[in-house]
């Protein structure tokens, strides 16, 4: 199959019954939305508003990081999380967890 194809498939995983919560805010060039998975789960799905990467620090309830193909994102030497131009799924512990 063709990338853009595993890149739907996991689009379409990560949004199976989501409501949206809010935009993220609070990171100057990056752009998202906040999601919940019928309260099983918490997301962001994030990306550079210009193309030029940008360095975020992850919030404190930060579980893992995907690309747009599911693959995980680890974090540069100083705990930052990279985002460019492809979105990045954020995934992120429930609030009462």
């Amino acid at each position: 199959p063709k990338p853009q194809y595993a890149a739907f498939k996991f689009l379409a995983s990560q949004l199976s019954w989501v409501e949206y919560v809010k935009p993220v805010e609070g990171y100057a060039g990056v752009s998202g939305a906040e999601f919940n998975q019928s309260r099983l789960r918490r997301m962001w799905i994030v990306w550079s508003a210009d193309g030029t990467d940008q360095a975020l620090t992850p919030p404190a309830d930060f579980v893992q990081a995907y690309d747009k193909y599911g693959n995980v994102l680890g974090l540069t030497e100083d705990g930052k999380l990279i985002v460019g131009w492809s979105p990045v799924y954020v995934s992120l512990k429930l609030q009462n967890q």
